[in-house]
């Protein structure tokens, strides 16, 4: 009976991988989301019920109710032990999900070291994909902490899960198929083991038997195959990205899925397809930056989007066909709204990917226009791109034009003159088309120097701007405009390459910076 035990503990094993072997029921998880690669993050949450569930026997998350979630409370650790608590309004719906707002990581930013999430469930019975049903308790509490370092990295996450109610959740009974498949399955083995213990002559007469025995054993193994994730070759999309809107060029959105294969699957090789319209003609394809295990058979592909796409919704598609990975096609479509690029984000991220690609639908785009790019180390005779930069910020004011941003690079730019300004921005951008000046995503530039700017449609951010040998600055009012100042916009610690200055009028003089 040894021999016989052995194949049947395996058929009961097999079927048993459908049902649940956690003591609570996941719903979902929260993530942090770097979506600005060097500047910014925003913890999101994906809601992984309803139209978002895995599709049975796959049990990773079973709800195929919608669960709502409710009263939510983000605490978040910060990198100089500072602790600071976000409520509901932090967070935007996004169907059943949350888009988090952006938290600044850039230059000397502070950084997120763990977080807690706590919220309510409703409502509080729900439908697996199994057919059953539990009863949930309405509190949750999850708390994601770094899966490398001290700081939390991109993509760590912690699974929003609820306690069921009263108890563990129910085992679900097993389909009638199943049943019978398990069962005629038993019976073939048990044949088949008495048959080999039978005498040679008998043996002779039950040949023919046999083969059909053999025959019915690899159809009903075949029959098993759902049951098991290795056969899975198809991966369900969430219906959304998270976070579900980013700008053309400069944010990153994740694409989570279930049903994905086991084994190796590089993020080089997963295919993004992006879409007009789900299943239509693909206008552009990229790759994957990183790909993420959440739970079970759902990952979480993290992707780029391509710069120029025009504003709207696009959907993407991945597959992985490479050889020796774990190979994969999505069965759908996750959603994205790109929406209009924003200069100060987009400023200074260089891509081979920023041409303008045709819209999903008819309309105009507007024309590319090339970023310029400023470092100590670079030469005014250079072209200004981002691997032949310009020297001075001089050359820069005297070059930029309408609607271009001036991208300054890690370093200090030394005065050039004994005295007055060092450097003098004659040039005006439009309401439509400004000016901008801003630092490299990351790095931090200080400008030495008396600054005078006349004209209007300019601003700045992310600069440390310094007076004569990098002595302190203030705002000073041009005489000709006693009521029009220089303005903070953003962040109010002046000194940090995080801060913007919005400059309103003509002939204002830049040579005192006032802390507030």
């Amino acid at each position: 009976m040894r021999v016989l035990g052995q194949p049947i503990l395996l058929v009961f094993s097999l079927v048993l991988l459908s049902a649940p072997v956690w003591a609570d029921i996941p719903v979902g998880f929260v993530s942090w989301d770097v979506n600005f690669p060097g500047n910014a993050g925003q913890f999101d949450i994906t809601n992984e019920t309803a139209s978002n569930a895995s599709t049975f026997p796959d049990m990773t998350f079973p709800i195929v109710t919608g669960v709502t979630l409710s009263s939510l409370t983000l605490t978040v650790d910060f990198s100089d032990g500072s602790t600071t608590v976000f409520g509901s309004s932090y967070f935007t719906p996004s169907g059943l999900s949350f888009d988090g707002s952006p938290i600044g990581i850039g230059g000397t930013s502070l950084q997120p070291i763990d977080a807690i999430l706590t919220g309510d469930f409703s409502p509080l019975t729900v439908a697996l994909n199994d057919g059953s049903t539990a009863n949930i308790n309405a509190g949750f509490t999850a708390k994601i902490l770094p899966s490398a370092g001290l700081n939390l990295n991109d993509g760590d996450f912690a699974v929003i899960a609820a306690s069921p109610a009263g108890g563990p959740p129910p085992v679900p009974e097993p389909s009638t198929w199943v049943l019978f498949s398990t069962a005629s399955g038993g019976l073939l083995l048990f044949r088949c083991h008495g048959t080999r213990n039978k005498t040679k002559a008998t043996d002779k007469f039950a040949t023919k038997p046999n083969r059909v025995l053999n025959t019915a054993f690899w159809v009903w193994c075949v029959m098993l195959l759902p049951l098991t994730s290795w056969a899975v070759t198809s991966v369900k999309l969430n219906a959304n990205t998270m976070p579900s809107t980013g700008v053309a060029g400069v944010n990153n959105v994740n694409a989570t899925g279930s049903g994905f294969l086991a084994g190796i699957i590089t993020p080089s090789n997963i295919v993004v397809s992006w879409e007009g319209t789900c299943g239509g003609p693909v206008v552009t394809s990229t790759f994957a930056d990183s790909i993420t295990t959440i739970l079970g058979s759902t990952k979480r592909v993290n992707v780029a989007i391509p710069g120029g796409l025009a504003t709207g919704t696009w959907f993407i598609q991945i597959s992985d066909s490479a050889v020796g990975d774990a190979n994969f096609n999505s069965s759908d479509c996750s959603a994205v709204n790109v929406t209009h690029t924003n200069t100060l984000l987009n400023a200074c991220v260089p891509s081979s990917s920023l041409g303008i690609l045709a819209p999903p639908t008819a309309g105009a785009v507007s024309a590319y226009v090339p970023n310029l790019y400023v470092s100590p180390t670079g030469s005014d005779l250079n072209s200004g791109t981002v691997t032949a930069p310009w020297q001075t910020v001089q050359h820069a004011f005297d070059n930029v034009h309408p609607g271009q941003t001036v991208c300054f690079r890690t370093g200090t730019y030394p005065m050039t003159v004994s005295s007055g300004y060092n450097q003098r921005l004659n040039n005006s951008g439009t309401s439509s088309s400004p000016i901008t000046f801003t630092n490299y995503p990351g790095e931090v530039a200080i400008i030495h120097g008396n600054t005078l700017v006349r004209w209007h449609s300019c601003r700045g951010s992310g600069l440390y701007l310094r007076g004569p040998n990098g002595s302190s600055l203030g705002y000073r009012r041009h005489p000709k405009h006693p009521r029009r100042d220089v303005r903070p916009r953003g962040d109010s610690q002046w000194g940090l390459p995080c801060g913007s200055v919005s400059i309103r009028r003509i002939q204002h003089q830049v040579d005192r910076l006032l802390r507030p």
